[in-house]
């Protein structure tokens, strides 16, 4: 039960951020949206807390399943990500639309190795 809660408080936290990100930055026909930010920083951050959780016990295994599961599963989302490739799609911009997906998909995996090897190198300096 104490699993769940976490995950469920957390999930709030996330999905609210994600809905002022996206707010603050809203779709446009072109590269950079609210989703994308989004998605960079929860690839980043997933990155970071698979690096925290493989070399120690910084975080507990509850809490490790709460920011993942929780917050950066509900702060990240590819349902949004696949709306608006359909938005290209269906505006006929099929071009824009490869181009976006494939600059998402590039730049969210990136973002999760820098994570992962940022915080290899910082944390192994103080942990």
């Amino acid at each position: 039960m104490k699993q769940f809660s976490l995950i469920a408080f957390f999930s709030i936290l996330g999905v609210s951020l994600r809905w002022l990100i996206v707010t603050l930055v809203p779709f446009q026909l072109g590269m950079v949206s609210g989703i994308l930010i989004v998605n960079v920083i929860g690839s980043f951050l997933i990155g970071v807390l698979i690096q925290l959780t493989s070399s120690s016990e910084i975080i507990s295994g509850d809490m490790k399943v709460a920011l993942i599961v929780g917050f950066l599963g509900s702060f990240t989302t590819y349902s949004s990500f696949a709306a608006e490739i359909f938005r290209f799609l269906n505006e006929r911009m099929i071009l824009s639309g490869i181009l976006y997906f494939i600059n998402h998909s590039l730049v969210t995996i990136t973002s999760l190795f820098i994570g992962y090897y940022l915080s290899a190198f910082f944390f192994s300096r103080f942990f």
